[in-house]
């Protein structure tokens, strides 16, 4: 599935697509590596990634995200695309099958089960 990614340093509004009902999975991954880093999904993606991860407002994973982006320098090196879905949650966890499948079953580095 084709999809735009954005430089995580650059994100706002204006920059994410067409969200629809604004549901949706996402994944970052490395600017430089292609690496993906996290697999999550939503039901508001705007919230969830300029409000929590850009913002730090949230929960114990949305500061630990938040974190492993701006305390160790990558949000600039950390791309993020998104894939608006109504069925977020089942899309999220064929992201993460389909990334464990290719990956001696391992999920992103920063993805917990």
């Amino acid at each position: 599935m084709p999809v735009e990614w954005i430089l995580f340093a650059d994100l706002s509004v204006s920059r994410l697509p067409d969200l629809g009902s604004g549901s949706g999975a996402y994944v970052f991954r490395d600017r430089v590596t292609g690496e993906w880093l996290y697999v999550g999904s939503t039901s508001c993606l705007r919230r969830r990634l300029l409000g929590n991860y850009l913002g730090g407002v949230g929960g114990a994973t949305t500061k630990r995200v938040n974190g492993l982006l701006f305390d160790a320098g990558r949000v600039g090196n950390v791309e993020v695309a998104v894939y608006p879905a109504n069925d977020f949650r089942q899309l999220e966890e064929r992201l993460k099958r389909e990334h464990a499948a290719t990956h001696d079953g391992r999920l992103p580095a920063w993805t917990r089960r």
